[in-house]
């Protein structure tokens, strides 16, 4: 019956997760992870105490336990790159994004990585982005389609 009873929690709380109602889901990953800890709920119930809570500390360590787990779950970079960027912690965060992105199934973190506006590498590396020949070189690059 817990078996049920978990998969029943962890369901719900999916669902609560994809329509962001992470206080919702927060109370289904906490009754599914005390019935038994699994990567999957520890990672989602690590964002969502970072999200609801600002336990931003507990959501990595949660999150990160669960990765080392479970290293094929796109699902937990995700989880994992939502908490680095609630912690402010932006390149952290592509940085993770890029590495479920690249798993079978990363297709789930596809859009947040598109969201969060990765910029390619400026034309001239020792130059400074903003500097106006690296803004040129873009322009020209990328009218040729060659970026």
């Amino acid at each position: 019956m817990d078996g049920n009873e978990q998969h029943l929690h962890i369901t719900r709380g999916l669902e609560a997760l994809d329509q962001d109602k992470t206080l919702e889901a927060l109370v289904h990953f906490e009754h599914a992870d005390r019935l038994g800890r699994t990567p999957l709920t520890a990672s989602c119930l690590g964002y969502c105490l970072a999200r609801e809570h600002r336990q931003l500390q507990q959501g990595l360590t949660l999150c990160f336990a669960a990765l080392r787990q479970e290293p094929a779950n796109p699902l937990l970079y995700l989880n994992l790159a939502r908490v680095h960027l609630l912690a402010g912690q932006r390149l952290k965060a592509i940085t993770v994004l890029q590495k479920g992105h690249k798993l079978r199934g990363g297709e789930i973190v596809r859009p947040h990585l598109t969201n969060l506006g990765l910029r390619k590498a400026p034309v001239f590396k020792s130059l400074d982005r903003d500097h106006p020949l690296n803004k040129f070189g873009g322009k020209l690059l990328a009218h040729f389609g060659l970026r």
